[in-house]
């Protein structure tokens, strides 16, 4: 059997099973013959090693996502050096008070969270209103918008500023 005529075989089963006269019985079992029946068979279990397969491509790609976005939560999205206790993020200003050891230190993005905390969206909108003013370095503005981000910040999170919880 090289071909199965599909719209016939429909035609032929619908006639039966609407109007079971002995010609449609016998239309429809001269069309569906044990040939056609197991060439039918063996078509659906073919397509249904691929579906298998296809699905298994697919759970492989899911996770191969999954691991994409985790290097990419990973990966630094800035850098800071610190020398004499004094830190410089980006070449931008420097800050003091921090507990860091001196040499240069990557920074990392953390997963994005599901609901942002009004503090911290104060925060960021203070530190950048202090950013876009540009105020010199001794004035102290810089110290104060990033302790006042800092404290902001983990309060959100319910954390200690000083690193206790």
């Amino acid at each position: 059997m090289s071909e199965i005529n599909y719209q016939a075989l429909r035609e032929v089963a619908e006639a039966a099973k609407g109007d079971t006269t002995w010609q449609n019985l016998q239309a429809f079992h001269a069309a569906a013959t044990p040939e056609v029946v197991q060439a039918l068979l063996d078509e659906n279990e073919r397509l249904c090693r691929d579906l298998i397969a296809r699905n298994g491509e697919i759970e492989g790609l899911r996770e191969w996502a999954e691991e994409l976005e985790a290097r990419e939560v990973a990966l630094p999205v800035a850098s800071c050096i610190v020398e004499d206790g004094c830190m410089c993020v980006d070449g931008f200003s420097e800050y003091v008070d921090h507990s860091l050891p001196d040499g240069m230190h990557e920074l990392y993005a953390a997963p994005p969270a599901s609901v942002v905390p009004e503090g911290l969206v104060k925060a960021v909108r203070f530190y950048e209103q202090v950013k876009c003013e540009n105020p010199p370095v001794e004035t102290g503005a810089w110290k104060d918008a990033v302790d006042w981000v800092l404290n902001e910040a983990c309060q959100a999170v319910n954390i200690d500023a000083k690193g206790g919880a």
